[in-house]
C-alpha cells in the first residue's frame, strides 16, 4: 500500500507538469498561439478519454500492477518525446498517447488502492492517497516551473520523462510487489 501511495506522488509529480506548461511550449517552442494551445489540450483530452475508456474495457484483468508501471513508463517516454518534438502535429501524437498513458496509470493506480484496502481501511486508505496523489501536482509544479525558469521546459519536461521510466523499472525490478498485483 504504501509504494502505490509513494507511486501515485511520484506519477503526479513527474507526470503533470507536461499538462501544467503546455503554455510554455507553445509559446517558447512552437511559436504559436492560442490555436495551437487550444489543439494541444483537445488532443490531450481525446487522449484521456481514450485511455480511461481502455482501463474500463479491461475491468477484472489480471496483472493490473504490471499494466500501470508499463502505461507509467509509456507516459515517460511519451513526455520526453513530447519534449523534445518542436513539430506541432508530431507533439499533438506524443501528446495524445502520454495521456493515454496518464488517464490510464491514474485509473489503475486507484483500483489497485481501493482492492487492496479492507472495507474498514478504505476511507482512510484514500483520504492518504489523495493527499499524495494530488500533493504530489503542486510540488511537481512548482519543482519543474522552477527548474524551467533557469534551463527552458524541453529539457525539464524530458527530465520528469526519464524519471518516470526509472521509477516504473524500479518498481517492476527492485520493489517487485506492484508489478504482482
Amino acid at each position: 500500500m504504501v509504494a502505490l501511495i509513494g507511486l501515485a506522488f511520484l506519477l503526479t509529480a513527474l507526470g503533470v507538469p507536461t499538462m501544467t506548461f503546455l503554455p510554455v511550449f507553445v509559446k517558447s517552442v512552437f511559436a504559436k498561439g492560442p490555436e495551437t494551445y487550444t489543439l494541444l489540450l483537445s488532443v490531450s483530452g481525446a487522449g484521456s478519454v481514450l485511455g480511461a475508456l481502455l482501463v474500463a474495457t479491461f475491468g477484472h484483468s489480471r496483472h493490473k500492477g504490471l499494466i500501470l508501471l508499463i502505461n507509467i513508463c509509456l507516459l515517460g517516454i511519451f513526455g520526453a518525446l513530447f519534449s523534445q518534438s518542436t513539430t506541432v502535429w508530431v507533439s499533438c501524437v506524443f501528446l495524445f498517447l502520454g495521456s493515454m498513458a496518464l488517464i490510464s496509470a491514474f485509473a489503475l493506480i486507484s483500483s489497485l488502492v481501493q482492492l487492496i484496502a479492507t472495507d474498514q481501511m478504505r476511507g482512510r486508505v484514500m483520504s492518504v492517497y489523495n493527499v499524495a496523489f494530488r500533493g504530489g501536482m503542486p510540488i511537481g509544479n512548482y519543482g519543474s516551473g522552477e527548474m524551467i525558469e533557469r534551463i527552458t521546459a524541453p529539457p525539464v519536461i524530458a527530465a520528469n520523462g526519464v524519471l518516470l521510466v526509472l521509477t516504473a523499472c524500479y518498481f517492476y525490478l527492485v520493489h517487485k510487489k506492484v508489478a504482482k498485483l
